[in-house]
């Protein structure tokens, strides 16, 4: 293939989940609705065999998955982005499900793996050679700096400020999809424009107890969270009633900055 975008195709119902490749997260799900969801990997994938994890919980207030209604699958692919999406093959690179009869009597989480090759060379990535982190004072001395600025850039709606603060972040998922840096910034410009002059789009506090973090391939990456575990960066649109929200993954790189991955 040229172009491989290489996705997880999660289909699930009645059960909570998180999933993870290479030991980053890619996808969660409370279990409160069906799940059907294809989720593309490509900027995580980091070695020839990479690994696909799931953790399977029941639902909030549930003790137990109910055996009539618990389903999970989740199917690894692969396509070609330069063929027409009519037509457009997929292989098959692997796939898990959750097979009641045998897991009703296992602990949670309930733990589904599968590793499956990537013959497609991408980069070395950032992360993968970072340092381990801590959740130390310099951590969050330097996250809620990076998260300040990222708001008060926001807030000021300066559009190449935040392209700015997204250089290895662009860098890195423009080779992740095949693309030149300048039309990822160009379309990461064109999504922040169009967000921070929406009039319906109303840019949240950030939390004054500051931001946590939750850990990730063998503590390499950090996600910026808030108490609940969300993205600290939140936009409320007032018709919709909905909020959306920025994720920011951090990692350090070689002279030990934190810069901003995912």
């Amino acid at each position: 293939m040229k172009e491989p975008v290489y996705r997880v195709q999660f289909n699930a119902s009645s059960c909570a989940f998180k999933a993870f490749v290479n030991g980053c997260p890619v996808f969660e799900s409370s279990g409160r609705n069906e799940v059907d969801f294809p989720a593309t990997v490509n900027g995580w994938l980091n070695a020839r065999t990479s690994a696909l994890r799931v953790e399977i919980t029941p639902v909030a207030g549930l003790d137990r998955l109910d055996p009539n209604f618990a389903t999970f699958k989740a199917r690894i692919t692969a396509s070609d982005m330069t063929q027409p999406i009519e037509g457009r093959q997929e292989a098959l690179l692997g796939e898990v499900q959750l097979d009641m009869d045998k897991e009703k009597d296992e602990p949670y989480p309930i733990v589904l793996e599968q590793e499956f090759d990537v013959p497609t060379r991408f980069p070395e990535w950032t992360w993968g050679t970072a340092p381990r982190l801590d959740t130390d004072t310099n951590l969050e001395r330097d996250a809620n700096a990076l998260i300040q600025q990222l708001w008060t850039t926001l807030q000021n709606a300066d559009v190449r400020g935040v392209v700015g603060m997204q250089v290895v972040k662009t860098r890195e998922m423009s080779a992740a999809m095949f693309q030149r840096t300048d039309e990822r910034d160009a379309d990461v410009a064109s999504d922040i424009e169009r967000l921070v002059k929406d009039p319906d789009a109303r840019l949240e506090p950030l939390d004054p107890d500051g931001v946590r973090f939750s850990l990730f391939a063998d503590n390499r990456i950090a996600r910026v969270e808030n108490a609940e575990g969300k993205p600290v960066i939140r936009f409320r649109f007032a018709q919709s009633r909905l909020v959306g929200r920025i994720p920011v993954f951090v990692t350090r790189d070689r002279r030990g900055s934190l810069v901003w991955i995912r």
